[in-house]
């Protein structure tokens, strides 16, 4: 029965966007690919922590890469993306994926901020999608395939998290408080914001055109029952050709050093360490820096690993 159900929400923050893409190419490709992408994780950053793992900073996201069989498998997480759209390179990077040809999207979660009070909204939802009053691109999910993750808020309101449809369902909503989510991790207040998710498998023909530009295929599974359609958005259809990719962006050595000097939490925490010593504390660091490029410049082959990795970088 579906008369007791919630209008499709409006009043967006902004456009939706990709909160986290999955990809797979050929695994002979794999080392390719991630050559292509190294530029970009650079400039985030980033640093492998551990074989195929990417980490940028504190809090800043992870990038992973590995091998599954026939397919080399990689993972950037909402951070990594928002980075990279806050560099203006979006394009360029889904474009390293594309850089040897077949690619496929096996996951993108497309994702849409609403400026709203997320708790009553969370239980509506919750109490009509178990109910079997929830359709997702004109399919209706059944009520078994509803769960939520439920608490109180710093003002004792139940909120939480709901997921609508089943965990290996081709597509699956999630709606939540973000609000309380950031809060409850002890970051900034945002203000009333309920987040809309749509967790997009591979079956359903997503391509990078969808990553870039999230907001039809966004539409396409969250309206009419849980989001409104803004005026103006065309039609979805998976699988989509026509899209071109603007030509890759190639960072110079002198923009990916400068980023790296400002975001890396090893610098800050020198940093750290010579405001601790007191007024010396800088000098000192200063000396040990001009030793330690003075040993990098005349090491030749006898580079530490950490000096030979800063040759990566260039």
């Amino acid at each position: 029965m579906r008369s007791e159900r919630p209008l499709g929400i409006a009043y967006r923050l902004a456009e939706p966007f990709c909160d986290y893409l999955g990809v797979t190419v050929p695994k002979g490709d794999g080392p390719f690919v991630l050559d292509a992408l190294k530029p970009f994780l650079d400039v985030l950053g980033a640093k492998e922590v551990s074989p195929g793992l990417y980490r940028a900073g504190e809090g800043g996201g992870t990038f992973k890469h590995s091998e599954r069989g026939q397919v080399a498998v990689f993972g950037a997480s909402g951070q990594i993306m928002a980075g990279v759209r806050s560099m203006g390179s979006l394009p360029e990077f889904c474009m390293a994926f594309a850089s040897r040809g077949a690619h496929r999207i096996t996951r993108l979660d497309a994702a849409c901020d609403y400026s709203v009070d997320a708790p009553p909204l969370v239980r509506s939802f919750y109490r009509v999608a178990s109910a079997g009053g929830i359709q997702i691109s004109r399919k209706t999910v059944a009520g078994h395939d509803v769960r939520a993750e439920l608490g109180l808020n710093f003002r004792g309101e139940e909120t939480g998290t709901v997921y609508i449809g089943a965990r290996h369902s081709r597509v699956l909503a999630v709606l939540y408080d973000k609000q309380w989510e950031r809060v409850s991790r002890g970051l900034s207040d945002p203000g009333p914001m309920l987040r809309v998710e749509l967790r997009i498998k591979a079956q359903c023909g997503a391509t990078l055109r969808d990553v870039v530009s999230p907001e039809r295929v966004f539409y396409h599974y969250a309206a009419p029952d849980i989001c409104k359609v803004p005026s103006g958005v065309g039609d979805w259809s998976p699988n989509a050709e026509g899209f071109v990719l603007p030509e890759r962006h190639e960072f110079t050595p002198a923009e990916r050093m400068s980023f790296l000097a400002r975001e890396s939490t090893d610098v800050r925490r020198l940093f750290e360490l010579a405001a601790t010593i007191g007024p010396e504390g800088f000098p000192m660091l200063q000396r040990e820096l001009l030793a330690r490029w003075k040993r990098f410049t005349q090491g030749g082959m006898g580079q530490s690993p950490i000096e030979a990795s800063v040759v990566t970088v260039h």
